[in-house]
Formats: structure tokens, C-alpha cells, sequence
């Protein structure tokens, strides 16, 4: 089953900020002091002008179907790493936040 997600993952202060700027967009909680945004060009220029450019870039990253993953882990745990996300015995980062409890965009917003 695969896993579609668009969307940005921050500090939760910093996507409150953009979702100022762009009243459409909706944050939901993750964990860790995290936040997710479903991405819309609207909340990619907000996120763009509100923090004068300093945005942490990471990526792009991908494994194709069927490869293994890297040795440093999934290009999604890889990301939440840098974003600081910690993690417990026996749990990647990906469930360490709670990104397992929706597979689409659209349940992440509904």
C-alpha cells in the first residue's frame, strides 16, 4: 500500500505563522513539537517570505519501489532526523511522530 503525502513538516510556531498568512491552510499536531501543513503554493510563498529565506531544505530524496533503504534510513526518516525527532526502542521516526495514522492528504485534513 503505498503513501502519498504533500505537505510541509515543522516546528509547530513556524507553520502557525504561515497558516496566518494563508487562511485556507490547516496544521494538524504530529509529535515532538511537530506540525504538518498539506503544501499549497500559497503556503510555499508564506513559508518562503516569513522566515526571510532560512527555510531547512532537505531533499529531494527517493527510493524506488522495491530498493532498500539506505543505510542512514528512509529519505523520511532521514528528513525528520534533522528536524530533531527522537526515537524510542523498536520505532523509526516516521511512527515516532505519528505519521502511520494517515495515508493521504486528504485524512490528514478531514
Amino acid at each position: 500500500m503505498g503513501y502519498d503525502l504533500h505537505a510541509v513538516i515543522g516546528g509547530e510556531e513556524v507553520l502557525r505563522r504561515a497558516g496566518r498568512a494563508t487562511p485556507a491552510a490547516r496544521s494538524v499536531p504530529l509529535g515532538q513539537g511537530l506540525s504538518l501543513m498539506p503544501m499549497t503554493d500559497a503556503l510555499l510563498d508564506a513559508l518562503r517570505a516569513g522566515d526571510g529565506g532560512r527555510a531547512l531544505v532537505f531533499g529531494p530524496l527517493r527510493v524506488d519501489e522495491g530498493e532498500p533503504s539506505p543505510r542512514a534510513g528512509s529519505p523520511i526518516s532521514q528528513a525528520l532526523r534533522r528536524l530533531g525527532v527522537v526515537t524510542g526502542p523498536g520505532e523509526d521516526e516516521f511512527s515516532a511522530v505519528g505519521l502511520h495514522r494517515h495515508r493521504h492528504d486528504e485524512a490528514w485534513i478531514s
